[in-house]
């Protein structure tokens, strides 16, 4: 079906401004290795343009999910200068062999890396960064995982579990999760999960996770309760589910 829609300012001010930037490039060996092994790679990331006490926390959160070291960066060439030597150490690491053992290796020496940093989530009183990473460096398939750093952008602090949850609701969080995981994938049995697809018998209660206006989510990555053709798997517990489970700030 045909839909439309409009971009409109943010003369509200309710959502942080940001900067885009991305690095993109690829390598591939000396003809005399024949071999079509190629290296890519993609990075992109966000960078808030204000000056707000939460916009130097984002700068700083971003910094570290990136492994950037410098206590001030400029986030372009810090990319593009990433980019470079990702390539560079790949190529010079496989030209240091034989051509003749390179050219017999075939596209096995094919490696690809991805790293996106974006907003997940954000409202006049919250935000989410979601840190994207995929590798593949041969094998069946590639692993990613998504890692989320959530802020109260009122106190410029770093929400954690203990924030939205009292301890009786951190103590009964795992049966709400199993609960929650049950209904998603709609097992109406009473066996274990273990016996439902699932890799784990109980759900275990990360902290990775997200807070939105309706509800407290979780966020797993492949392999960690289930395969990897189940991809990452969100589990969102609205807060209607959560009653006097939740602090009072979390209360509507």
């Amino acid at each position: 079906k045909k839909s439309t829609f409009q971009l409109q300012e943010n003369t509200e001010k309710i959502f942080t401004s940001f900067s885009y930037f991305f690095a993109r490039g690829s390598a591939t060996l000396a003809k005399k290795y024949n071999n079509e092994s190629q290296c890519d790679y993609f990075a992109a990331s966000i960078w808030p343009t204000g000056s707000s006490t939460i916009d130097a926390v984002l700068k700083k959160e971003i910094s570290h999910m990136l492994n950037i070291k410098a206590p001030s960066v400029q986030i372009a060439k810090w990319l593009n200068d990433e980019k470079n030597k990702t390539l560079a150490l790949w190529k010079t690491g496989n030209e240091k062999m034989l051509p003749k053992e390179v050219s017999e290796m075939g596209l096995s020496l094919s490696s690809e890396q991805e790293d996106k940093i974006m907003v997940m989530y954000e409202n006049e009183k919250l935000i989410t960064l979601a840190y994207y990473a995929y590798s593949f460096s041969g094998g069946a398939h590639g692993n990613h995982t998504t890692t989320l750093a959530c802020y109260n952008k009122q106190n410029s602090k770093k929400i954690i579990l203990t924030d939205v949850l009292n301890p009786s609701g951190i103590k009964i969080l795992p049966a709400i999760l199993e609960q929650v995981a049950r209904l998603q994938y709609g097992v109406k049995n009473n066996k274990p999960l273990d016996q439902n697809g699932f890799l784990v018998n109980k759900i275990p209660v990360t902290e990775n996770l997200y807070v939105t206006a309706s509800g407290i989510g979780f966020l797993y990555a492949p392999y960690e309760i289930k395969s990897f053709a189940d991809g990452e798997i969100n589990l969102l517990i609205p807060f209607t589910a959560l009653g006097n489970y939740l602090l009072p700030a979390y209360k509507h």
